[in-house]
Protein backbone atom coordinates (compact mmCIF):
# COMPACT_ATOMS: atom_id res chain seq x y z
CA UNK A 1 0.00 0.00 0.00
CA UNK A 2 1.21 3.51 -0.79
CA UNK A 3 -0.01 6.59 1.07
CA UNK A 4 -0.92 9.68 -0.93
CA UNK A 5 0.63 12.92 0.27
CA UNK A 6 -1.92 15.41 1.71
CA UNK A 7 -3.49 17.45 -1.08
CA UNK A 8 -2.59 21.12 -1.36
CA UNK A 9 0.70 20.90 0.57
CA UNK A 10 3.66 21.57 -1.72
CA UNK A 11 7.36 21.97 -0.99
CA UNK A 12 8.96 25.37 -1.48
CA UNK A 13 12.15 23.69 -2.72
CA UNK A 14 13.68 20.28 -3.25
CA UNK A 15 16.96 18.66 -4.15
CA UNK A 16 17.27 15.39 -6.03
CA UNK A 17 20.03 12.81 -6.07
CA UNK A 18 20.31 10.04 -8.68
CA UNK A 19 21.52 6.78 -7.16
CA UNK A 20 23.06 3.87 -9.06
CA UNK A 21 22.61 0.62 -7.12
CA UNK A 22 25.67 -1.59 -6.98
CA UNK A 23 24.03 -4.97 -6.89
CA UNK A 24 24.74 -6.69 -10.20
CA UNK A 25 21.59 -7.98 -11.85
CA UNK A 26 18.52 -6.00 -10.90
CA UNK A 27 15.15 -7.67 -10.21
CA UNK A 28 12.01 -5.70 -10.96
CA UNK A 29 9.77 -5.47 -7.87
CA UNK A 30 6.53 -5.73 -9.84
CA UNK A 31 7.37 -8.85 -11.80
CA UNK A 32 10.44 -10.46 -10.23
CA UNK A 33 12.01 -10.57 -13.69
CA UNK A 34 15.75 -9.98 -14.03
CA UNK A 35 16.55 -6.62 -15.60
CA UNK A 36 19.74 -5.13 -16.94
CA UNK A 37 22.78 -4.87 -14.69
CA UNK A 38 22.59 -2.18 -12.06
CA UNK A 39 24.94 0.17 -13.91
CA UNK A 40 22.00 1.11 -16.14
CA UNK A 41 19.53 1.57 -13.26
CA UNK A 42 18.91 4.94 -11.64
CA UNK A 43 16.88 5.42 -8.47
CA UNK A 44 16.07 8.85 -7.04
CA UNK A 45 16.24 10.36 -3.60
CA UNK A 46 14.55 13.69 -2.90
CA UNK A 47 14.86 16.08 -0.02
CA UNK A 48 11.90 18.44 0.43
CA UNK A 49 11.80 21.69 2.36
CA UNK A 50 8.23 22.80 3.04
CA UNK A 51 7.11 26.37 3.66
CA UNK A 52 5.76 27.31 7.07
CA UNK A 53 2.61 25.28 7.56
CA UNK A 54 -0.55 26.21 9.38
CA UNK A 55 -1.46 24.27 12.51
CA UNK A 56 -3.99 22.14 10.60
CA UNK A 57 -1.68 21.39 7.65
CA UNK A 58 1.23 20.65 9.96
CA UNK A 59 -0.83 18.04 11.79
CA UNK A 60 -1.98 16.51 8.47
CA UNK A 61 1.63 15.99 7.45
CA UNK A 62 2.71 14.74 10.87
CA UNK A 63 -0.09 12.16 10.81
CA UNK A 64 1.31 10.88 7.50
CA UNK A 65 4.90 10.85 8.70
CA UNK A 66 3.94 8.88 11.78
CA UNK A 67 3.15 6.04 9.38
CA UNK A 68 6.49 6.31 7.58
CA UNK A 69 7.79 3.05 8.97
CA UNK A 70 4.74 1.12 7.81
CA UNK A 71 4.03 2.22 4.25
CA UNK A 72 5.51 3.81 1.17
CA UNK A 73 4.55 7.31 0.11
CA UNK A 74 3.57 8.78 -3.23
CA UNK A 75 4.59 12.44 -3.41
CA UNK A 76 3.84 14.67 -6.44
CA UNK A 77 6.81 16.30 -8.18
CA UNK A 78 6.34 19.40 -10.30
CA UNK A 79 9.15 20.12 -12.73
CA UNK A 80 10.92 23.28 -11.56
CA UNK A 81 11.06 26.69 -13.24
CA UNK A 82 7.88 26.16 -15.28
CA UNK A 83 4.22 26.45 -14.46
CA UNK A 84 2.28 23.18 -14.72
CA UNK A 85 1.18 22.74 -18.33
CA UNK A 86 -1.25 20.47 -20.12
CA UNK A 87 0.90 17.48 -21.07
CA UNK A 88 -2.02 15.39 -22.31
CA UNK A 89 -3.21 11.93 -21.30
CA UNK A 90 0.13 10.25 -21.98
CA UNK A 91 0.28 6.46 -22.24
CA UNK A 92 3.00 3.90 -22.88
CA UNK A 93 3.03 2.80 -26.52
CA UNK A 94 4.39 -0.42 -28.00
CA UNK A 95 8.12 -0.95 -28.47
CA UNK A 96 9.54 0.60 -25.29
CA UNK A 97 12.77 -0.91 -24.03
CA UNK A 98 16.00 -0.08 -22.21
CA UNK A 99 16.27 3.73 -22.20
CA UNK A 100 13.68 4.42 -24.92
CA UNK A 101 10.08 5.07 -23.94
CA UNK A 102 7.49 5.15 -26.72
CA UNK A 103 4.44 7.21 -25.77
CA UNK A 104 1.10 8.29 -27.21
CA UNK A 105 -1.49 10.89 -26.27
CA UNK A 106 0.97 13.77 -25.82
CA UNK A 107 -0.41 17.27 -26.17
CA UNK A 108 1.10 18.36 -29.51
CA UNK A 109 2.27 21.64 -27.99
CA UNK A 110 3.98 19.98 -25.05
CA UNK A 111 7.79 19.87 -25.16
CA UNK A 112 9.42 18.65 -21.93
CA UNK A 113 13.10 19.45 -21.54
CA UNK A 114 16.09 17.27 -20.67
CA UNK A 115 16.08 16.63 -16.95
CA UNK A 116 12.28 16.77 -16.68
CA UNK A 117 10.76 14.10 -14.49
CA UNK A 118 8.13 11.55 -15.43
CA UNK A 119 6.65 8.54 -13.67
CA UNK A 120 5.20 5.39 -15.20
CA UNK A 121 2.37 3.72 -13.31
CA UNK A 122 2.91 -0.02 -13.80
CA UNK A 123 0.82 -2.37 -11.74
CA UNK A 124 -0.32 0.47 -9.48
CA UNK A 125 3.26 1.48 -8.65
CA UNK A 126 5.13 4.59 -9.81
CA UNK A 127 8.60 4.28 -11.34
CA UNK A 128 10.38 7.63 -11.65
CA UNK A 129 12.66 8.62 -14.55
CA UNK A 130 14.18 11.73 -16.05
CA UNK A 131 14.56 12.73 -19.68
CA UNK A 132 18.00 12.51 -21.25
CA UNK A 133 17.18 14.98 -24.02
CA UNK A 134 14.58 17.55 -25.04
CA UNK A 135 11.35 16.31 -26.58
CA UNK A 136 10.24 18.36 -29.57
CA UNK A 137 6.63 19.56 -29.68
CA UNK A 138 4.41 18.58 -32.57
CA UNK A 139 3.68 14.86 -32.42
CA UNK A 140 1.12 13.12 -30.23
CA UNK A 141 3.15 9.90 -30.54
CA UNK A 142 6.88 10.09 -29.90
CA UNK A 143 9.89 8.40 -28.32
CA UNK A 144 11.35 9.80 -25.11
CA UNK A 145 15.01 9.17 -24.22
CA UNK A 146 15.54 8.33 -20.54
CA UNK A 147 18.65 8.75 -18.39
CA UNK A 148 18.20 5.31 -16.83
CA UNK A 149 16.85 2.04 -18.14
CA UNK A 150 13.26 0.98 -17.54
CA UNK A 151 13.22 -0.81 -14.17
CA UNK A 152 10.01 -2.75 -14.76
CA UNK A 153 8.72 -3.65 -18.23
CA UNK A 154 5.85 -1.20 -18.81
CA UNK A 155 2.63 -2.42 -20.34
CA UNK A 156 1.13 -0.79 -23.40
CA UNK A 157 -1.45 1.63 -22.05
CA UNK A 158 0.24 2.25 -18.69
CA UNK A 159 -0.35 5.85 -17.62
CA UNK A 160 2.56 8.29 -17.55
CA UNK A 161 2.51 11.18 -15.09
CA UNK A 162 4.58 14.26 -15.91
CA UNK A 163 2.84 17.34 -14.49
CA UNK A 164 3.10 16.22 -11.80
CA UNK A 165 5.34 13.20 -11.79
CA UNK A 166 5.42 11.09 -8.63
CA UNK A 167 8.10 9.54 -6.48
CA UNK A 168 7.09 6.41 -4.60
CA UNK A 169 9.27 5.19 -1.78
CA UNK A 170 10.16 5.29 1.87
CA UNK A 171 10.74 8.30 4.08
CA UNK A 172 14.35 7.93 5.20
CA UNK A 173 14.61 11.07 7.35
CA UNK A 174 12.36 13.86 8.57
CA UNK A 175 12.59 16.81 10.89
CA UNK A 176 9.61 18.55 12.44
CA UNK A 177 9.34 21.59 14.63
CA UNK A 178 6.37 23.63 15.77
CA UNK A 179 5.66 26.13 18.53
CA UNK A 180 3.13 25.35 21.24
CA UNK A 181 -0.30 26.73 20.43
CA UNK A 182 -2.55 26.81 17.41
CA UNK A 183 -1.42 30.19 16.08
CA UNK A 184 2.16 29.18 15.29
CA UNK A 185 3.62 27.84 12.05
CA UNK A 186 5.14 24.39 11.71
CA UNK A 187 8.36 23.53 9.86
CA UNK A 188 8.95 20.20 8.12
CA UNK A 189 11.77 18.73 6.02
CA UNK A 190 11.72 15.18 4.70
CA UNK A 191 13.88 12.88 2.62
CA UNK A 192 12.35 10.12 0.50
CA UNK A 193 14.12 7.41 -1.48
CA UNK A 194 12.61 5.32 -4.22
CA UNK A 195 12.01 1.73 -3.28
CA UNK A 196 13.55 -0.68 -5.76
Amino acid sequence: MALNWPAGIYPKSFSRTPIVPNEGTYTAPSTGAAQLTSSAIILFEFEFDFPSLSYADYLRVVAMLDQAGQDEFQIPLYNPFIAPVASGAILVAAGSSNKSLNVSGVNTGYAPKAGSLLAINTGGRYYLYSLASDSVAGAATRTLALTGTLRAPPNVGDAIAIEPAYIQGRITADSRSAPIGENGRGQIKIKIRETK
